[in-house]
């Protein structure tokens, strides 16, 4: 088995036997009122993986792993237990294994589904069987690190999920190898608070970073519930918090006037934060240092994060741990620094991910890049900045307008409770900008007041059209879904 002092390529059950060696008693999770500590994550995950041997699983195969959020500790001990009987785990959360989880099974050849979600012509295997089995405490099936550990799906902004297929030695490239003692970073356990969504790129960087011995005891809430967050925050002594763009909008809005001392970083988990958004969080955290962390699924170790900087809208940072970035025309061609284009990144680890049933659409290039969705530039002291997404730039009256600068500026107005901006096409000006928002009922006066003063400041960049909707359609990673919004529109227009 490959290994070497970087780590670079062992298996997840290496590193979770090494935790479990080094500090066994250390809680990893605190998933609601359950804690999961290393070594009982190691015995139990070893004992489930000979179970699945014995019930028939083989080497390489897939098992559709579909559990309720409220499972979270369920999920952890059954990725492992899968990973470690030398098969590929696929990760769903609820809304995929409902909507395209037998079509998911079809594609991946999986025979068996792990977990309370039943999926139709698939053997269920009964976890709570599975947990009473009495076996090897240190049981694993050895692979290569090139072997798919973690299959995940992902939408962009589209609804429809691609797999990706993520190999042992790209999840764990940053893991020390299982012969090394690992280290932890300092001697007192930081407590990360984070709402995050089974089947998704944050659950998965979150057990590698537990593998990988990050001095974190994570906070996973099954739902995000804005009225137990004062609670949590407070009585179980959190130091980090962990936001993705909604959630951090209605803690900037439902918390003003709030101030929580303790937290000392708040991990903005998007490429781009309204300004309205970050300032109102530093007046609620007021000792924390707030950070944007930009990533994608596909690109598996690139990880970019600056401190936050309202002064330079979209800053996202600079690459780190050998990661590249560049800038490039759409015939691939890289532009000067300050030119706009299409950002590029480049994963480090030397085992690619790549789309699961289709390998002939490889997630890199064969020099081992890969095209983002998004626009933007490399600043002259090499800071990316982020200016939209593909798809999320308009051309009105022949100026350039983004979307996303739209939104924030339409995001903080008084009575919006969610927002965001549109394309429908025009026949004279190019693109015509659309606005879909959520209005708190009780502030409608303020709200008409504060949108005409709005479209007199944005200018020719003004919504020509609103659309008033109970909720916003996002993917399961919280992404705005723009075209439903063009195409309801569309719709409610032609009847």
């Amino acid at each position: 088995m490959y290994s070497n002092s970087h780590g670079r390529g062992i298996l997840t059950s290496d590193a979770l036997r090494a935790r479990a060696n080094f500090q066994p008693h250390k809680v990893a999770f605190r998933c609601e009122d359950r804690d999961l500590t290393y070594l009982q994550w190691h015995r139990r995950s070893s004992r489930m993986a000979e179970f699945l041997v014995a019930i028939g699983i083989q080497k390489y195969e897939c098992i559709i792993l579909a559990f309720p959020n409220h499972m979270m500790t369920d999920y952890m001990i059954s990725l492992l237990a899968v990973q470690k009987a030398g098969a590929t785990a696929v990760s769903l959360s609820e809304v995929v294994a409902r909507s395209f989880g037998n079509k998911i099974a079809e594609v991946t050849l999986a025979r068996y589904s792990l977990g309370p979600n039943q999926l139709m012509g698939l053997r269920m295997i009964d976890y709570n069987e599975a947990e009473r089995f009495d076996g090897d405490f240190n049981f694993q099936i050895s692979v290569s690190p090139g072997t798919v550990a973690d299959v995940i799906a992902t939408s962009g902004t589209t609804a429809q999920p691609k797999l990706i297929a993520c190999p042992h030695g790209n999840l764990l490239w940053e893991t020390r190898a299982s012969t090394t003692p690992p280290e932890t970073r300092r001697s007192n356990d930081i407590r990360m608070l984070a709402f995050l969504t089974i089947g998704t790129n944050g659950v998965q960087r979150t057990v590698t970073s537990a593998l990988r011995g990050d001095p974190y005891i994570y906070y996973l809430p099954s739902s995000f519930n804005i009225a137990r967050i004062p609670h949590l925050l407070t009585e179980e002594e959190i130091d980090h918090l962990a936001l993705v763009p909604v959630q951090a909008a209605a803690l900037a809005r439902n918390f003003r006037g709030k101030s929580f001392d303790r937290i000392s970083r708040v991990n903005l988990n998007s490429a781009y934060t309204p300004a309205w958004i970050a300032t109102n969080l530093m007046r609620i955290f007021p000792n924390a240092e707030m950070y944007n962390l930009y990533g994608l699924s596909e690109g598996g170790n690139v990880r970019i994060q600056c401190s936050y900087d309202y002064s330079v809208p979209g800053r996202i940072g600079k690459p780190s741990l050998g990661q590249s970035v560049e800038v490039r025309d759409g015939h691939g061609n890289e532009v000067p620094r300050g030119a706009s284009g299409v950002i590029w990144v480049r994963d480090p680890a030397p085992y690619g991910r790549f789309y699961y049933g289709d390998e002939t659409e490889s997630v890199y290039s064969a020099d081992g890049w890969i095209a983002t969705d998004d626009i933007g530039r490399i600043d002259e002291d090499g800071s990316v900045i982020l200016e939209g997404r593909a798809g999320e730039l308009a051309k009105v009256s022949g100026m350039r307008v983004s979307l996303l600068q739209i939104d924030e500026a339409v995001s903080g107005m008084e009575g919006v409770r969610e927002c965001a901006a549109f394309l429908l096409p025009h026949p004279t000006m190019g693109d015509l900008i659309g606005m879909a928002i959520v209005v708190d009922s009780a502030s409608r006066t303020t709200f008409e007041e504060a949108k005409g003063r709005l479209i007199k400041s944005l200018g020719y960049m003004a919504p020509r059209v609103w659309m008033n909707l109970n909720k916003i359609p996002r993917t399961i990673t919280g992404k705005v879904i723009r075209q439903e919004l063009s195409e309801a529109y569309l719709a409610a227009k032609g009847k």
